[in-house]
């Protein structure tokens, strides 16, 4: 019936506040009255009906649930807060009237999750796997799904140049300047090596790769070295001519940017290294 009520009023284009005089979580945990604008629920009490007299404005005690990761698992906790009218958000497009919204809360805690259980994945489960026993695509599919789920990240980056790409960037990120001379995680080559294999397999990720190793810290170290001098200039003369082997793929830089959010301005601004 509350439900029921809550839709008609909504697709009328009118917000709903239900405000009560007291809170008693145990009843709104099994009651759905408080979902419809976010987990909120207002309560005008003795004590906030005092402070609306004192400051002329209208306030409210606003309880809302918090979502929080426990071992893995989104739990609710319950939180409070004094608003006034003017510190909620009137949702158009949801229709709905809140201070603390929920749904953002949560959906910001399962993308963590989600970034976490990758690279756990994509570093330590994968390569490990055996496809003869595995479904590797389909697991890789999985979290393809979830990505575009939760981010909107557009599926079909799996089975794609950018899998390779995606490999060379966490060895960049996850290799000190020091060790750029030894072997690479799961490579039976060095980064300086792995990177010359790119520049001969991946020259529409280029600017990526190279980006990446700015940012991470290898500038200093690849920069005098006399073949990878000139492999930049190779690249940058291809792109200067406009040379179709090295136009941009910039396909995956949705998904480069959420994995690695230090290449965020960079890929932004499209610039060369």
């Amino acid at each position: 019936m509350i439900v029921g009520r809550e839709d008609f009023y909504r697709e009328q284009g009118y917000f709903i506040l239900w405000v009560f005089n007291m809170l008693d979580p145990d009843q709104y945990t099994t009651k759905d009255i408080y979902v419809g604008n976010q987990k909120n629920v207002f309560v005008f009490n003795e004590r906030v009906n005092a402070l609306s007299e004192s400051s002329g404005v209208l306030t409210f005690e606003c309880h809302y649930k918090q979502p929080r990761n426990d071992n893995g698992a989104v739990v609710d906790v319950w939180e409070c807060q004094d608003v006034t009218l003017r510190d909620l958000t009137f949702d158009r497009e949801r229709m709905q009237a809140f201070w603390y919204d929920y749904d953002r809360a949560e959906r910001e805690i399962q993308r963590a999750k989600l970034l976490e259980d990758f690279e756990y994945y994509w570093l330590r489960e994968r390569p490990c796997l055996d496809s003869e026993v595995v479904d590797i695509s389909g697991r890789d599919g999985g979290y393809e799904e979830r990505f575009e789920s939760l981010f909107g990240v557009e599926a079909g980056w799996i089975n794609s140049k950018a899998v390779k790409v995606l490999d060379v960037l966490y060895a960049i990120r996850n290799t000190p300047a020091a060790n750029a001379g030894q072997n690479v995680g799961n490579y039976r080559i060095n980064l300086f090596a792995l990177i010359d294999v790119m520049f001969n397999s991946q020259k529409p990720f280029l600017w990526v790769i190279l980006w990446a190793l700015d940012e991470y810290g290898h500038r200093n170290g690849f920069k005098d070295r006399p073949a990878f001098k000139n492999k930049v200039e190779k690249y940058r003369s291809g792109r200067k001519n406009r040379d179709l082997a090295y136009q941009r793929d910039t396909r995956y830089d949705p998904l480069f940017k959420i994995l690695f959010p230090k290449l965020g301005t960079r890929l932004d601004a499209k610039t060369d290294w």
